[in-house]
């Protein structure tokens, strides 16, 4: 014997190994030894409680229907099922000897074998209301609704005081939609028996399903005055409290239901919830690690944590609780989703994506997910595979208000403003106080000139959301600022409380208030503002500086003098080509250099479509560096680079069949000029220039919605300058002369006729007084110059810079670089 150890733990020990060997052999389905093993270890002073209950079941000699019972109920079920079958052999005519048969039956799972045992008691004993009940009971649990309801009938018939049967036929009368005849049978059960709490929640939870909310919980408030310790009373009554708008009741029933059953999981979320939705995060926080104090790491609730850290915008620790849960869980879909949204917030969307797809995938199709894709692959400028997703989901629910809008958003970049209108239009009829909708409709009425509705659109989405972050950065966009504006009166108190929001409002609100103060010349606090902002978008954005420079190199190399002029005299004795009468013009240079400007004014001309910033080229040149890359400058790879030059004016005349000239005015095509020009020798580049401080304070100030990350610091916003003025020379050193024709924004605003003249001559375009009047053309402008060229010319934007020249320092010198 151990030292330390009674002779009474040795006992205990060798009668758990023995009863333990016992089971074993009777689960094998050794009865024969088992009934060995029982009967050598009771003559040895061996015990257990149910020892002797199962020797005579062994034993078989008599009916043994109380043993079968309390084995039953201990929970050895497939220990008394062979033995309820063998009585059955025995006594094939009693008729309980088949009940209780069925009973083990159902319990061990074996319905067939159940129903079988019921049917054989009730030809035995037709008249036999419980047989009925116990057959009826079985056959709703199996669905097979119409004759569980006839048996139940049956019992009713011969009893029609039968509690059991009343109360069932009730919850299953309610299953199928007889709500008259299903309230009858409960109410009936109840005049049998009123002091039965049970009865009452059933009918609570019956007029519940029916909307009758009030007398639901009168109903469960009298099964809780019945029984105070019955824990169903309390969440049923604090459901019903909650459906009623009475929150704290409902509070306090499901704080009473878990001091009684304080391992109830779902009791522990719905109370969380309820915290949530009154917007007492903090108390959601509190109990949730209550709730894991009760129930362990439970991973629902571990969930409900990491969410409600979401929710308090505490991104990052609900970052750590998230992939903590997916490390155990890796399959969990709420938890791939809930690290996709954290991530989203935090303007991470790249990384976001995979979180949303394992959650699709892991979960099922489910249209908020679908939502939540769509707006990822937005974020990141992937147009296309943001609708799909986005129509996926509207597949799923059409009436998805959130979907209809934000397709709505992608339709609109991709320029489709009828569709964009239809789907803003759409969500609003599902939802008309949808705020966002209502501010994004208005965007796009402000971007296609429609001044009048857009302000009354965007009006709206202020009255509705006067503290919505991002519709007052939206509205400060097309809006001029005025102190005093009711408007705009909750942006002083939101600006003093954005620590709590997410990081992408956090940095658009940031912008709006620059905006705003710099309207109220306020320009020491404008750029804190605007520096802000521009921290916030380098954490989401960061851009690869190094690989700028390395790609720009690289076009150098690919692209020197020599090769480019082997490309021209392989032009100049290649056959031929027929012009076809369509003559692209790319419009480049530096973003705010005024290229919305010069776009609005050749479409004045009349004959100019503008496509705005074109998307088109840049897979395209992809393909063409790859060109370059892979051989010589011979007739074959001229070729497969005028092909691409095919290629990108079929697919921009989609736009406008009928157009003779259609401007791209994607600025960053002037750093790939000389690959465009061999790609398209008919083009025309048109270069838009402005002094360079004006443009890098433009860019600073501007929230981009993508792809201009260099903007984000001003030493690598300088940076940038200097690898385009050296980008740009050396375009100008090596393509024809004349190739490029520069455009100064300055003289535009000085001399508007006379800088548009040679312009014109240059494009071989007509003079048309209309350029003159330009702001008054109707067409839709996409870009932060949106409301500018709504406007005659004005000189206020010349020489903006000088409000910050103590904050620009830094630039300034850069830019005072030569390459």
């Amino acid at each position: 014997m151990l030292s330390g150890e009674s002779d009474g733990d040795v006992t205990h020990t060798a009668a758990m190994q023995w009863w333990s060997a016992v089971l074993a052999r009777h689960v094998d389905g050794d009865l024969a030894q088992a009934r060995t093993l029982l009967a050598e270890g009771l003559a040895q002073g061996l015990s257990h409680p149910l020892a002797l209950p199962l020797q005579r079941c062994l034993a078989g000699e008599a009916r043994y229907d109380d043993d079968l019972l309390t084995l039953l109920r201990a929970g050895l079920v497939m220990v008394a099922l062979p033995h309820a079958e063998a009585q059955t052999r025995r006594f094939p005519d009693e008729a309980a000897v088949w009940k209780l048969a069925g009973l083990v039956a159902r319990s061990a799972g074996r319905f067939d074998v159940a129903e079988g045992c019921w049917r054989s008691a009730l030809t035995l004993a037709p008249a036999d209301a419980e047989g009925h009940f116990n057959l009826a009971n079985l056959l709703r649990d199996r669905g097979e609704a119409a004759e569980a309801q006839r048996q139940y009938h049956a019992a009713l018939s011969l009893d029609p005081d039968h509690l059991p049967s009343l109360n069932n036929l009730g919850l299953l009368l309610d299953d199928l939609g007889h709500g008259a005849e299903a309230a009858d049978c409960l109410r009936r059960a109840l005049r049998l028996h009123p002091a039965l709490p049970e009865l009452h929640n059933n009918l609570g939870q019956h007029l519940a399903r029916h909307g009758d909310w009030a007398q639901a919980l009168a109903c469960h408030l009298r099964a809780i005055r019945l029984q105070p310790s019955l824990t169903w009373s309390h969440d049923c009554a604090a459901l019903a409290c909650l459906q009623l708008g009475r929150f704290e009741p409902a509070r306090r029933h499901w704080r009473r239901a878990l001091r009684l059953s304080p391992r109830a999981r779902d009791m522990w979320v719905s109370l969380i919830s309820l915290s949530c939705r009154q917007g007492r995060l903090p108390e959601a926080l509190q109990t949730c690690d209550e709730a894991l104090a009760h129930c362990g790491g439970d991973l629902t609730l571990r969930g409900r944590r990491a969410d409600v850290l979401f929710q308090l915008g505490r991104l990052d620790m609900a970052e750590s609780a998230w992939r903590e849960l997916l490390a155990e869980a890796p399959a969990l879909a709420p938890a791939c989703h809930g690290l996709g949204l954290t991530l989203v917030a935090q303007g991470r969307h790249d990384q976001a994506l995979p979180w949303l797809n394992a959650a699709l995938m892991q979960g099922g199709p489910n249209a908020n997910l679908y939502n939540d894709l769509g707006t990822s692959y937005f974020a990141l400028d992937r147009l296309a595979d943001a609708e799909a997703a986005l129509r996926q989901g509207l597949a799923l629910d059409a009436a998805h208000p959130h979907l209809s809008g934000n397709l709505a958003n992608v339709l609109r970049a991709r320029g489709d403003d009828v569709a964009a209108e239809a789907c803003y239009r759409q969500a609003l009829l599902l939802r008309p106080d949808h705020a966002e909708a209502c501010c994004n409709l208005a965007c796009l009425m402000l971007e296609s000139g429609r001044r009048e509705e857009g302000e009354r659109w965007m009006n709206r989405a202020l009255q509705l959301a006067p503290a919505h972050a991002g519709i007052l950065a939206s509205a400060l966009q097309y809006l001029p600022y005025r102190p005093g504006d009711r408007r705009f009166a909750a942006l002083d108190q939101l600006y003093r409380q954005r620590e709590k929001l997410a990081p992408p409002l956090r940095a658009r609100l940031a912008f709006a208030m620059g905006r705003a103060l710099e309207q109220c010349e306020q320009y020491e606090r404008a750029f804190e503002a605007f520096a802000e902002g521009n921290r916030l978008r380098s954490l989401m954005q960061p851009w690869d500086e190094a690989g700028e420079a390395a790609r720009l190199a690289e076009l150098r190399t690919l692209l020197t003098p020599e090769r480019l002029q082997s490309f021209a005299e392989l032009a100049s004795v290649a056959p031929t080509v027929p012009e076809d009468g369509r003559m692209p013009i790319f419009i480049v240079g530096l973003p705010r250099s005024g290229s919305s400007l010069v776009e609005q004014i050749l479409v004045s001309q009349g004959e100019v479509f503008g496509a705005g910033e074109q998307r088109l080229m840049g897979p395209l040149l992809e393909q063409a560096l790859q060109i370059l890359r892979s051989g010589p400058a011979d007739a074959e790879a001229l070729a497969a680079l005028r092909a691409l030059g095919r290629d990108y004016k079929d697919q921009l005349w989609r736009l406008a069949p009928q157009a003779r000239c259609i401007a791209d005015k994607m600025p960053g095509n002037v750093f790939y000029l000389g690959l465009i020009h061999l790609m398209l020798p008919e083009a025309r580049f048109v270069h838009t220039v402005r002094d360079l401080r004006d443009v890098c304070v433009s860019c600073f100030t501007v929230s981009f919605h993508a792809g201009h990350g260099y903007c984000d610091d001003l030493a690598m916003l300088g940076r940038h300058v200097l690898r385009y003025r050296q980008q740009l020379e050396y375009w100008r050193g090596v393509l024809p002369a004349g190739r490029i024709h520069d455009v100064c924004y300055e003289d535009l605003v000085a001399d508007l006729p006379g800088t548009l003249a040679p312009l014109l001559a240059y494009l071989g375009l007509a003079w048309n007084e209309a350029c003159l009047q330009f702001h008054r053309s109707e067409r839709t402008v996409r870009t932060a110059s949106a409301m500018q060229v709504r406007q005659p010319l004005y000189r206020s934007a010349v020489g903006r810079w000088r409000h910050y020249q103590a904050q620009l320092a830094p630039l300034l010198a850069i830019l005072a670089q030569r390459d």
